[in-house]
């Protein structure tokens, strides 16, 4: 009996290290978490006098030409980690684009997906993205 509590004792260690190997690289895989991103309301903000015109982001993919509908998946005021989103929708196959809303003297990046040609369309891609990704995303109309 005491054999077999001394073998449990050496091969546990054993079995904590293999599996704290793997949460290692599993957390090194999952990209940094979306929660420090900046909601807008972007109904309020075209009210407001302070604001100054919608902009497209230099350094980052312009918004497409044309009138439609885009489905916005974030927004933030921290360029590195708005190239990061960029980066990370475009490795999923999407072609994502950003532009710029200064706001009380501060810019924030909208990160959109677009320019589809019927709210229908929009709709079924933030279907997929909620489905997918259980990412809380909103249509949006531009023309440009």
């Amino acid at each position: 009996m005491k054999s077999h509590k001394l073998a449990l004792l050496m091969i546990w260690p054993a079995f904590l290290m293999v599996g704290c190997k793997d949460k290692a690289k599993e957390q090194t895989m999952v990209p940094p978490p979306i929660d420090n991103i900046v909601k807008v309301d972007t109904t309020s903000i075209l009210a407001a006098d302070t604001m100054a015109a919608v902009e497209e982001a230099p350094g980052m993919p312009p918004a497409p030409r044309g009138n439609g509908y885009a489905v916005q998946v974030a927004s933030g005021t921290d360029e590195n980690y708005i190239q990061y989103l960029v980066d990370l929708w475009k490795g999923r196959g999407y072609e994502p684009f950003v532009s710029t809303i200064t706001h009380k003297n501060e810019t924030h990046y909208r990160v959109r997906l677009g320019l589809f040609q019927t709210q229908a369309e929009a709709k079924n891609v933030v279907a997929e993205l909620e489905d997918k990704y259980s990412l809380k995303t909103w249509i949006d109309q531009i023309s440009n």
